[in-house]
């Protein structure tokens, strides 16, 4: 029998091993649509895309786009949670750890829900966070608290998900978690940093190089 996607919330493991081998490296077209669209719309909030555009405009690259950058997101955080679960003598290959990733975020459908309520309720200012925390709107704090519920909730279900493909406990997955995000996060400022020195060159040489790698640190 067939198991409906959002018994993963109530059985992570279980589900997990019921997938069919020949499903293992692949991620649902909706599951990544929606992971797509929450992660981008929730960008557009912490960068207050609404002071620079328009409502429409916001709404329509993040549902034309989701898509993309979910599977791109996805694939390059797969990447790295496969060679630091390598530590933790982790026993995943790295589309299982891909898979097992992606059905962790199966909760995000109710904060797409939430999402939904939100631009309902407060039209272009959803995409302004100050906006938003200026209204003192217990109904957009009920919403924010449901959003928190979920994304904790969907964390959990990941650390069993790619617990049972690494064949370790969620605590342990917990480490690889932790070890896969520092590592983006070094391979992000590395790539910063790097980006600050060949803009660095190109506007004014050695001295430049200097200022840019200061401001950096």
């Amino acid at each position: 029998m067939k198991k409906s996607i959002f018994t993963v919330m109530s059985d992570p493991r279980g589900f997990i091993r019921a997938i069919p081998r020949k499903k293992i490296g692949t991620m649902p077209i909706f599951l990544a649509w929606v992971i797509g669209v929450v992660y981008l719309l929730r960008e557009a909030t912490a960068l207050q895309a609404s002071n620079s555009y328009g409502f429409w405009l916001i709404l329509l690259v993040s549902v034309v786009l989701a898509i993309p950058v979910a599977y791109i997101g996805m694939y390059v955080f797969a990447f790295f949670l496969f060679w630091s679960g390598k530590l933790f003598k982790g026993k995943g290959t790295y589309k299982e750890i891909f898979t097992a990733a992606a059905f962790g975020r199966v909760p995000e459908f109710f904060v797409l829900l939430s999402w939904f309520f939100l631009l309902t309720y407060f039209g272009k200012e959803a995409f302004d966070w100050q906006a938003m925390g200026a209204s003192g709107s217990l109904y957009v704090a009920a919403l924010m608290i449901a959003q928190l519920v979920f994304y904790v909730w969907g964390f959990v279900i990941s650390l069993h998900t790619v617990g049972e493909v690494q064949k370790f406990s969620a605590w342990m997955s917990l480490w690889n978690y932790i070890l896969a995000y520092l590592l983006i996060l070094i391979v992000s400022l590395f790539l910063e940093f790097l980006v600050a020195v060949i803009f660095s060159l190109h506007l004014g040489g050695v001295d430049t190089v200097s200022k840019g790698v200061s401001l950096i640190i």
